[in-house]
């Protein structure tokens, strides 16, 4: 049973060997990876955010200016899916942002 979205190594487990079990389609086990990512990757990643914790569960540390907005909450608008059917994978990135890292753009 999962309990608030999160997988424990066990359950993680039982997952694996019940879709390597399953005979599915291309398009339907695409599919499949597709709604995990969707509703568990970027699910957990913006929980995550809202909590300020890192996904092992320990707290962020304090911001060093006196702000006091919450760190990176516009960040999980960012994520997005794309499908790579070829690898049966699929790939989540940050689309736009125009994030940099000194004077080079951080590749997406």
């Amino acid at each position: 049973m999962i309990a608030g979205g999160k997988l424990n190594k066990k359950q993680l487990t039982e997952l694996r060997k019940a879709l390597a079990s399953m005979e599915l389609p291309p398009q339907k086990r695409q599919r499949l990876i597709w709604r995990l990512a969707k509703y568990g990757v970027i699910a957990a990643a913006k929980r995550h955010v809202r909590n300020q914790e890192s996904p092992d569960g320990q707290k962020w540390p304090g911001r060093k200016t006196k702000r006091k907005g919450k760190m990176l909450r516009n960040l999980p608008k960012l994520l997005h899916i794309r499908e790579m059917p070829e690898i049966q994978a699929v790939r989540i990135y940050l689309q736009g942002g125009g994030y940099r890292n000194g004077e080079t753009p951080v590749p997406a």
